[in-house]
């Protein structure tokens, strides 16, 4: 474990030649080598070493989450990681102690590029969790007319203020319409939702409509007209 945190990769080589254990889970992080890997976005060399001594591609590790690697590359935005475990034979669909899938791990608006690979691989939009984050991964994929159904069944208040924050993550400033006239505010969420947007304003053009629209008070936010 610590000459995978050391990024070691021949003297990690020597220690499973040797017999350690590639799945130990020792305290505290209660995560195999292969969790620790894929959650530090290690060079794929280290991730292949682990696994061609055996280490366990959907191991869930000793803590109450039991998210595998995949879960945990997926949530720290390790794209490279998330793509090696999955054309390894990982299971996307793969589902935590809490329910929720790598994609629910992955759908974090301030970085969309792995929820958006995820699902053109296959991973499950309408999966649900203990607490439902459907609409929010809707949002996430400029989905409007599914976010306009989700509101109509009675979407709350907290699930429409979140999906705010996805639809800026993915740069669809009509889903963020949709989201402002549903009665999505909060003072909390606006300044995060203005961080998002000028953030990747620079390095995206679709998100410039996203930060012009964060600009506006967001009490006049219901009166734009969209071109």
């Amino acid at each position: 474990m610590f000459a995978v945190d050391l990024r070691q990769d021949p003297l990690i080589e020597l220690l499973v030649r040797g017999g350690a254990n590639v799945d130990a889970v020792p305290t505290p992080s209660r995560k195999t080598a292969l969790h620790i890997a894929a959650q530090q976005g290690l060079d794929v060399t280290t991730l292949q070493i682990l696994m061609d001594h055996g280490a366990e591609l959907n191991a869930r590790g000793e803590r109450p989450q039991g998210e595998t690697p995949l879960h945990i590359a997926a949530q720290h935005g390790q794209h490279t990681a998330v793509q090696f475990l999955l054309a390894s034979g990982a299971d996307v669909r793969a589902c935590d102690a809490n329910g929720e899938t790598v994609l629910h791990r992955a759908a974090v608006p301030w970085e969309a590029s792995v929820a958006m690979w995820l699902l053109d691989q296959g991973a499950d939009i309408d999966a649900t969790t203990h607490d439902d984050t459907t609409l929010s991964l809707t949002a996430l994929c400029g989905e409007n007319k599914a976010v306009e159904a989700k509101i109509q069944e009675g979407a709350s208040s907290d699930d429409v203020n979140r999906a705010l924050l996805f639809a800026a993550g993915g740069g669809h400033v009509g889903v963020m319409e949709t989201l402002v006239r549903a009665g999505a505010y909060s003072e909390h969420e606006q300044n995060r939702v203005r961080y998002i947007c000028l953030q990747r304003e620079t390095r995206c053009p679709r998100y410039s409509g996203c930060a012009q629209l964060v600009l506006i008070s967001w009490r006049e936010m219901i009166e734009v007209r969209w071109p």
